[in-house]
This record gives C-alpha cells, sequence and structure tokens, in this order.
C-alpha cells in the first residue's frame, strides 16, 4: 500500500440519487491552488473542506470535531508532507451534507489540519475531502468557472477533446499516473506520480529518486527554499526548471519542479516518485473518474500560463485570530527580499501604500504579476520602515 497518512481503512457512501442521472454542481473557492467547499456537519455552520484527492479519507480537524461533540478515539501518531508526525483520532459523521445534497455516516480521522496548516493557508481549514468522496463520483472540476460537478458514473459522457490520462487508484489510496520528465542535460525520467488536487506546487519528486538518479546534476539554475508548511512541517525543496513534462498524449513545456530533501514523511517515500499537483491541474477543466480509473484533462483559459515560482524570495505566513497578519517565515539567500534587507519575522503592512487583503491576494501578486517593483512597508519589532523589492524569477 502506497503511504497515506494513516493505514487505515474508510469506506463512504453518499445518499446521491444515481438512478436519475442528475448532476450536483457545486461553488467553490480556489485559495492557494486548492479547492475550498462548505460542508456542513449535523447542523453546523458551512465549514471548510479542501477536496484532496492526496487524502485516503475523510478527515475533520480535531478541535473542530471537538467543539461539534463528535467522539475520537486515539490512534496514533501519524506523518504528513513534512519530517514531523502528528496526533490522530478515528471518528464517524453521522449526519453531513454538501450543497444540500445529504451524504450517509462516514468513519473519519481526527487530525490538527487547522493547527497544522491554516497559516499557511491563510484561513482555517475544517477538514478534507478524500478517497471516500471521489470514489462514489465522476467529479468535474472546473477552475475557470470555479465549480466542482458531481456526476453518476453510470451517466457520464466525457468531452471528446479532452486527453484521457489513466490512472491506478487502490481502495483508500491516492490515485496515480505514469509521468515522463525530460531534464535538461537531455536525460529522460519515467515516474510514477500522485494526482493531487490538494497539493500546491506543479511537481514535486521525491527524495529518494531525487538521491538515486542524482537529479540535481542533471537541472541547471536552482535555489533551495521553503516551499511549504504542511501537517508534517516545513517542506524545503530545491526548485528549478526542465524542459518537459509528459502524461500520456499531454506535453507541459518549462515547468517549475520541486526536489525534496525531506527525510520523512510522504516526500521520502520510495513507493512512488512524487506529487503532481494543482499549479498544473488549475490549467485545464480536470474530470477525476475513480470508477473508470481515469483522469481527463481539457484545457482551461490558462493552459498557455507561464509556469514560475514566487518571485520575492521569501516564504509568508498569516497570523492573528484573522489571519491578516503577514509574517515573513523564510527568505531565501541572493533572493529579491534578501537584497532587500528583509529577514524572518518581519510583518508586511503594506504594498506601494495599500493594505495585503490576504496571503492568497500576497502570493498572487508576488507570482503571477511578473517582474514589477514595490515599495513594502515592514515592521520589526517596535520599528517600522519601507524597503524597495524588485521580483525577478530565482528559476
Amino acid at each position: 500500500m502506497r503511504f497515506s497518512i494513516v493505514l487505515l481503512l474508510f469506506l463512504a457512501h453518499c445518499a446521491f440519487a444515481a438512478e436519475d442521472c442528475k448532476n450536483v454542481t457545486i461553488p467553490f473557492e480556489r485559495n492557494s491552488n486548492k479547492i475550498y467547499v462548505k460542508v456542513k456537519i449535523a447542523d453546523s455552520e458551512p465549514l471548510s473542506f479542501i477536496l484532496d484527492s492526496g487524502a485516503a479519507f475523510v478527515v475533520v480537524d480535531t478541535e473542530r470535531a471537538k467543539n461539534l461533540g463528535l467522539s475520537l478515539k486515539p490512534i496514533g501518531e501519524q506523518y504528513g508532507a513534512g519530517n514531523k508526525s502528528v496526533s490522530s483520532f478515528s471518528g464517524q459523521l453521522s449526519s453531513w451534507s454538501i450543497a444540500g445534497t445529504q451524504l450517509d455516516p462516514v468513519d473519519f480521522m481526527g487530525i490538527p489540519v487547522n493547527a497544522s496548516v491554516s497559516a499557511s493557508e491563510g484561513r482555517a481549514v475544517d477538514g478534507l475531502l478524500g478517497y471516500d468522496f471521489f470514489q462514489k463520483f465522476v467529479i468535474i472540476i472546473d477552475y475557470d468557472r470555479e465549480t466542482l460537478t458531481l456526476t453518476d458514473p453510470k451517466c457520464f459522457q466525457p468531452d471528446p477533446s479532452g486527453v484521457v490520462i489513466p490512472i491506478e487508484v487502490e481502495e483508500h489510496e491516492q490515485p496515480t499516473a505514469s509521468v515522463t520528465l525530460t531534464l535538461p542535460d537531455g536525460k529522460k525520467l519515467n515516474g510514477t506520480f500522485i494526482i493531487d488536487t490538494g497539493w500546491r506546487l506543479a511537481l514535486t519528486v521525491n527524495t529518494p529518486l531525487v538521491q538515486k538518479e542524482e537529479l540535481l546534476k542533471s537541472v541547471q539554475k536552482t535555489i533551495q527554499t521553503v516551499t511549504g508548511r504542511g501537517l508534517g512541517g516545513d517542506t524545503v525543496d530545491f526548485v528549478s526548471r526542465i524542459p518537459l513534462i509528459e502524461m500520456g498524449d499531454l506535453k507541459l513545456k518549462d515547468v517549475v519542479v520541486d526536489f525534496s530533501t525531506a527525510t520523512a514523511g510522504v516526500l521520502a517515500s520510495d513507493q512512488f516518485s512524487g506529487i503532481l499537483g494543482a499549479e498544473i491541474l488549475r490549467r485545464f477543466r480536470v474530470v477525476m473518474d475513480y470508477p473508470h480509473k481515469r483522469m481527463i484533462l481539457t484545457p482551461g483559459k490558462n493552459v498557455n500560463l507561464p509556469y514560475d515560482f514566487d518571485l520575492s524570495g521569501m516564504f509568508v505566513e498569516a497570523e492573528g485570530s484573522d489571519l491578516h497578519t503577514l509574517r515573513v517565515y523564510f527568505v531565501t539567500e541572493n533572493s529579491p527580499a534578501s537584497l532587500a534587507g528583509i529577514t524572518k519575522g518581519d510583518v508586511i503592512e503594506s504594498l506601494d501604500g495599500q493594505t495585503v487583503s490576504s496571503l492568497e491576494d500576497l502570493r498572487r501578486r508576488f507570482k503571477e504579476e511578473g517582474e514589477k517593483n514595490y515599495v513594502l512597508k515592514m515592521k520589526r519589532g517596535d520599528k517600522t520602515f519601507e524597503v524597495e523589492l524588485h521580483l525577478r524569477r530565482l528559476v
């Protein structure tokens, strides 16, 4: 069995009228490339769950579960994407719904997902929708319209213009696909990659493969930096570009790729090659069809959007009860941020005299608006100062 945060079996049966072949369309919010949908547990307020094909089960945040009065049973320590472990629990959702569609009872895993990732997400995270949700439907993800459509597998008719990617998916495991990488030195590498809608980055190669194939010798310009913070703590990677990624008949050019340095957790596994994430998927209309073991990708409006990494050279997190305090967590060496004199712990108060609305807004500006210049108002302890930040490509 490939890695999952916990090697337990869960089974959910959704109460969905399959026989009438009606679709259920759900609006979602995209944040940090992840898909957030509203879920209600019993008569709770709407909760924010991430649609996560990288999760092998339904997850409810531990504290949220306790506040809702859900019974939790300890089941031990589990690993995520970082090197550290987190405590986990088991429980059951006896009543829950999505967009008014009532779902049958489901066993869930309780882990401290909100405490682990809300700072790096810039918003609260109440849970994850994983294998138990995906295996029931054909799920159509329209990133352009920000809608999710649930379709009965017996009724689904694929778009003939889409590229069909065969996937392997075992019970309570992540879907995988065969991927071929062409490196700058011409070396080709075939691997099996998890298809993860909950992974912010384009493609990450696991540490064992990086070391075995000496991949850092095959790439050119690289930086070593913090690329994320998850259930297991920091993910620290070497980031570079490769000329070509191929999946079935699909060819992706000049893609930013992360080469992991993890020594524990999912990115240290030798059971698969790495993770293909939402920085690639968001460029397409994505059909996740577990019942027929396929993923179908139809080009969206952003299919030709260049692949870029953060142009500032700093990893920023959100703090405070409202997650509106933006504090620098890591600064990459010889980056625009380091050259501007920004250091870990500094707080960003404004850009060009304007308050930044959210962590997501900041990240999009530093990644998608190109090599721009900003004047940042910063706070370090009791001192307030301004710096000029000249964004540029680091890889």
